[in-house]
């Protein structure tokens, strides 16, 4: 198309030259032949509309077209990419905080259970019988769940009571409630929960134990 168009204004120029020739000529002899004014001015005319028609059609533009195109399509491209990151760290962001919250909800059910302020349905109760049963939770501050599946329990100083075997018991429970929320959140079956989350436990800024590489659910205590 370009090379067409190119052809035709060379044409039209050589065309035009040749009137405004013939023109002049004729203006000097004062005789009227084909090359009149009117003709000359619409060759020209002509020749000036196939010349922006081909700088329009040069490959120079072409190129600089796609390149605009291309750093549009690059940058709403980005955008996308930008809103779709930003959305999935703000849904992952919001799981754990409910994933948090309802193990907390679930620390301080138990904890009325082991206590006695709660009776067996939930409810709050003045004349409630402490259950030993939950007695373990009681050695329990808060917990935390993050993104990578760790659970951080900071107890207190009851926990410094209990043996080996009931730490671990009551650390155990407390990992179910995680395990539990994290599927109730990220909506997995039963089948799809796993092993429980790798858990450190701390009293103060102290370190008092961790679970095992190789077994989550069995626990390294600091004598």
């Amino acid at each position: 198309m370009l090379g067409f168009i190119s052809v035709l204004f060379f044409i039209f120029l050589i065309i035009t030259i040749v009137f405004a020739a013939n023109w002049r000529k004729s203006k000097r002899k004062g005789v009227t032949g084909f090359a009149t004014k009117k003709n000359t001015l619409i060759l020209t005319a002509i020749t000036v509309v196939l010349m922006l028609i081909g700088a329009a059609l040069s490959p120079e533009q072409s190129t600089d077209k796609k390149a605009a195109e291309s750093s549009s399509s690059s940058s709403v491209k980005k955008s996308s990419s930008s809103k779709k990151s930003s959305t999935k760290k703000s849904t992952k962001s919001a799981t754990l905080d409910a994933i948090n919250s309802e193990i907390m909800e679930s620390l301080a059910q138990d904890q009325g259970f082991a206590n006695g302020t709660l009776d067996e349905n939930g409810n709050s109760t003045d004349s409630g019988t402490p259950n030993a049963n939950f007695a373990g939770y009681l050695a329990i501050d808060r917990m935390s769940y993050d993104s990578n599946d760790m659970l951080t329990i900071q107890v207190n100083e009851n926990f410094n009571l209990l043996d080996d075997k009931t730490k671990t018991a009551a650390i155990n429970q407390a990992q179910n409630m995680a395990v539990v929320a994290k599927g109730n959140h990220q909506k997995l079956s039963t089948s799809e929960y796993g092993d429980k989350p790798y858990t450190v436990v701390h009293l103060g800024s102290e370190s008092v134990g961790r679970s095992k590489i190789t077994d989550t659910a069995n626990f390294k205590w600091n004598d």
